[in-house]
């Protein structure tokens, strides 16, 4: 049911106010209906690509295959590794809509939290979910954008404490970077030059990392704060 529907409804009956309750409850159940188009979307990844995920106790849905890799590499370093619990984490940019899991979520009973970029193209991956009834008190609770507006993860990772082992990295790529730390600008440039091989990049990110000790400490407090909230929901 559209929200224009549920107010005309509520215009037809204005002399019934009784029924009222009834047609909200209809309106909002129906933002959990999985159309055709959603289980087509849902159908590589929930059911042949990543068939566990129905039996999780709890979702952490993030944007990409990036999150995806660095999640799992943090939560192992804080000793919570999310398989054991019973977290399944779904990078949905390329799966399905996040409104979609979060619908199948509803469906199963999972309990589920989102994280994705601050900037523009990160938020707009909050829209599908809100049109699925989910209520502003609940975004609030469920949804984790970056703590930095605007700012993508590479961004983030850059300004909160990676920055010396990127620069490492693209060093040992003869990749040139046409700024000096400090210059304007820079943190931007460097990267826009991550954000080429996005993937590749955060490979290279967590190996060194590995290679340095896994410092629990060196984890950013939101990425902590994320993985323990999810933690304590499958528990």
């Amino acid at each position: 049911m559209e929200q224009n529907e549920f107010r005309e409804l509520l215009t037809i009956y204005a002399q019934q106010r009784e029924i009222h309750a009834a047609i909200k409850m209809v309106y909002e159940e129906s933002q959990f209906f999985l159309s055709n188009q959603d289980l087509s979307d849902l159908e590589m990844y929930a059911k042949r690509i990543r068939g566990e995920v129905l039996f999780a106790r709890a979702w952490l849905l993030c944007e990409g295959q990036c999150e995806y890799l660095l999640l799992r590499y943090f939560a192992e370093v804080l000793k919570k590794p999310l398989d054991q619990v019973g977290v399944t984490i779904i990078d949905f940019q390329n799966n399905g809509s996040p409104g979609a899991f979060a619908a199948l979520a509803k469906a199963f009973q999972i309990p589920w939290m989102m994280t994705c970029d601050a900037d523009a193209a990160g938020k707009e991956f909050i829209e599908p979910v809100k049109k699925r009834g989910v209520k502003p008190e609940e975004i609030n609770q469920l949804i984790h954008p970056l703590p930095e507006d605007g700012t993508d993860l590479e961004l983030f990772l850059i300004k909160n404490g990676f920055f010396h082992e990127y620069m490492e990295i693209i060093a040992a790529k003869n990749v040139k970077l046409n700024y000096k730390p400090g210059d304007a600008g820079f943190n931007e440039a460097l990267a826009s030059i991550l954000r080429k091989d996005k993937t590749g990049y955060m490979l290279a990110l967590i190996e060194k990392l590995r290679a340095r000790g896994n410092q629990a400490t060196r984890i950013p407090n939101f990425f902590v704060k994320l993985i323990n909230n999810i933690t304590n929901k499958a528990l």
